[in-house]
């Protein structure tokens, strides 16, 4: 399944935590097919606290949306986030944006994100990302639901680029047993 997850950060080094979810994502959520632009983003809700980066991710994973949501919690409390820090400054914050076209209406979960086509800040790297993803309630494109969007909060794409980092595995080489010698 495509998944779209928005990793933010506004505390300490904000896009080494960002670049440590990447991997981290990489290594146990599944295949990352791209990442967005780096956006500095003005908090939302409560504006007295850092500015944002924020890069959404888009990959494909075989773990289900309530397993997907339990992985997320793990990397952000491993990254030193408190449950209870909702509207607070956070070393990282992970969301799920979308699941597919999947529709989920839980006390745990709700998909697409219930406030997605309310943030700047989110529909920005989606754009970027999927830009005619159609969000299957609001029958409309990740592009329309941009421009349609009345959050006047601030977001700039940076020049800055976060990239998954894999180690090299290393293969022997074949064949030198019966070079001949010179």
């Amino acid at each position: 399944m495509q998944v779209v997850i928005l990793a933010g950060s506004n505390l300490g080094n904000r896009q080494q935590q960002l670049q440590q979810a990447l991997n981290a994502m990489h290594d146990v959520v599944g295949r990352i097919i791209k990442i967005s632009s780096i956006y500095e983003t003005e908090p939302w809700g409560v504006r007295s606290q850092p500015w944002y980066l924020n890069v959404g991710v888009l990959l494909e994973t075989s773990l289900s949306p309530q397993m997907l949501l339990a992985v997320l919690k793990r990397l952000e409390q491993a990254a030193g986030r408190s449950p209870d820090t909702n509207g607070a400054p956070r070393a990282l914050d992970l969301d799920i944006l979308l699941y597919d076209q999947l529709v989920l209406s839980s006390p745990e979960l709700s998909l697409p994100h219930p406030r997605l086509h309310r943030r700047r800040f989110a529909l920005t790297p989606l754009v970027e990302l999927l830009p005619h993803w159609v969000h299957p309630l609001l029958k409309k494109t990740a592009i329309a639901l941009l421009h349609q969007c009345k959050d006047t909060s601030q977001v700039r794409r940076l020049e800055r680029t976060l990239y998954i980092i894999q180690p090299l595995h290393a293969r022997p080489i074949t064949g030198l047993e019966s070079t001949p010698k010179l």
